[in-house]
Formats: C-alpha cells, structure tokens, sequence
C-alpha cells in the first residue's frame, strides 16, 4: 500500500463512525465503523493533502493537483478550483463557508466551491485555515502571511495582531 498522507473523520459533522483516509497516490479510503475497517472509494489525481466536511454527502480534498468536491460521501470527486497544489481546505459551519489554500492564494466559497474568492494579496506560502466558530486564522509557516477573521470570513485582516500568530497548524478536538 501506499503511504497515508491524512486521515479525517466527521466528528463535527454528527457522522463520528465515519473516516476518509488519504493516500500519496491520490486513493481514498473509507470507514463507516470508526476505523476498524476501510475500504477504497474513490481517487483524485495527486498526492490526498486533506479533507473537509460539510455533511455526510458533500466534502472538499485537497490535492497536489487542485481542489475537489464529492456530493455522494467520497465516491466520485469533481475537479472545483483547478490552481494546482491546494494545501489545505477548511469548511466553516457557521457561514457555510469553505477555505482553501494553494501555493498563490487563500481562497474562499460561500456557495459550496462552485465558485471562489481571493482571500489574500501576496503568497500563501502553505497557509493552513482554522476556525472556532465565527473566529478564524490562516497562518503560515514560520509565522508569515498570517490572516484573522472574527465574523466568520466576511471580512479578512493581516497577521501581525492575530492572537494566533505564529503557530504552524491548529486543530479543534
């Protein structure tokens, strides 16, 4: 088998038994009974960068080749924002709003990826999205490039005054 690369489960998403395993080979795993067992249920071209969520159905990868959406809970995926290398994505429940992150820019959808929004003006230089609730950050690698929202990404800020700032990647438990 191929090395994994992410895994990811629906916790936020009332969907707890179920997990999306991504590979360096762009094959995609899923579990249905919390990771006892998996199975193959689609693929995207490149490297599985991660995964977001907004349900059972709908969800986003990033790739080492562009953004994809599934509607149908990983079987199919759909090319959606075709940049190249996309870092990271991030869905946010409160706004519906989905996050990505490519090697230019953050970018940001309210309409489920169809169509997107350049979040920042310089390099994204590997951004990963985070939020709790109507708070966000996007921070960069080393402390560079750092964006803050409080009103769930209706309006962006630069870094230097985010109360994150300088961290490398954040995860709500």
């Amino acid at each position: 088998p191929k090395p994994i690369t992410t895994i990811y489960f629906l916790d936020h998403a009332g969907s707890a038994q179920t997990g999306y395993v991504g590979l360096t080979d762009g094959s995609i795993y899923r579990s249905t009974d919390r990771g006892v067992t998996w199975s193959a249920v689609g693929s995207v071209a490149g490297r599985v960068n991660g995964f977001a969520f907004k349900d059972a159905e709908t969800g986003w990868c990033a790739s080492n080749t562009d953004l994809w959406r599934t509607t149908d809970g990983g079987l199919s995926w759909t090319d959606v924002l075709s940049t190249g290398v996309v870092y990271s994505v991030t869905y946010v429940p409160v706004s519906d709003l989905v996050v990505a992150v490519d090697p230019t820019y953050a970018r940001q959808s309210r309409d489920g990826g169809i169509t997107w929004s350049q979040i920042n003006t310089r390099p994204a230089l590997h951004l990963y999205p985070e939020f709790f609730g109507q708070n966000g950050a996007i921070n960069g690698v080393g402390g560079s490039n750092e964006l803050y929202t409080t009103d769930a990404g209706a309006s962006w800020f630069a870094g230097a005054s985010s109360p994150l700032r300088q961290c490398w990647q954040l995860h709500a438990l």
